[in-house]
């Protein structure tokens, strides 16, 4: 069995003591303790690393080379997990992004210009479409991400709120013959809002607001 690193720091403080009970003191442990995990480590080499005495302990030959490469040992393992954890908390790669072009608008501005400034190591890549199509291309893992109006719910997906803002539908003037309504009929929400309008019996002196959600 491997040492592991705990075993390999208190070998090196009694090595550095010559003492197991202060030792023990100065890394914080009962001596039971740190006893053990000496004799874990003996176990593990196979040889006796210490030579224990009523004035205290000395290093085995064998203890004498281990102590020398245990220090080299723990360095290098701090240096990997250091890294390690660099990597962890670094965001790199590159990334494609989804929005429709009116959500990018008013949406990117506010994140997009501090993220890449923070993460160099950031490559992104901007695709625009409508919701709907930014939905099915995330969930068939074309897209990474997609920041989109009213998401249709998937197993696939993982949905987020980010904010929730309102839209006004206003109808033409009292003084005209007809109501004008100008919007984009492919549109999910223009969908919605048509069907909210109808079953209302929209009126010209009641302009009913409806709410959409932005995720």
């Amino acid at each position: 069995m491997l040492p592991s690193a705990a075993e390999l720091q208190y070998f090196i403080e009694v090595a550095s003591t010559l003492n197991v009970s202060r030792a023990a003191e100065r890394l914080g442990i009962s001596q039971p303790t740190l006893s053990l995990a000496i004799q874990r480590l003996e176990t593990s080499f196979g040889l006796p690393l210490l030579i224990r005495s009523k004035s205290g302990v000395r290093l085995t030959q064998a203890g004498q080379k281990l102590v020398t490469q245990a220090r080299g040992l723990l360095l290098d393992w701090e240096k990997i997990r250091g890294d390690a954890l660099k990597d962890a908390s670094e965001v790199s790669g590159r990334y494609v992004i989804g929005c429709h072009p009116s959500v990018a608008l008013y949406s990117l501005p506010h994140v997009l210009p501090e993220l890449v400034e923070q993460h160099q190591g950031l490559d992104i890549k901007l695709v625009h479409d409508l919701s709907r199509k930014i939905t099915e291309d995330v969930v068939s893992f074309k897209i990474d991400f997609g920041i989109v109006v009213n998401p249709t719910e998937h197993p696939d997906l993982v949905i987020k709120l980010l904010c929730t803002d309102e839209v006004s539908v206003w109808g033409a003037s009292p003084a005209r013959n007809a109501d004008v309504l100008i919007c984009d009929p492919e549109l999910l929400q223009t969908q919605s809002l048509l069907k909210q309008l109808s079953a209302l019996a929209f009126c010209r002196r009641v302009w009913p607001r409806a709410h959409r959600r932005l995720n």
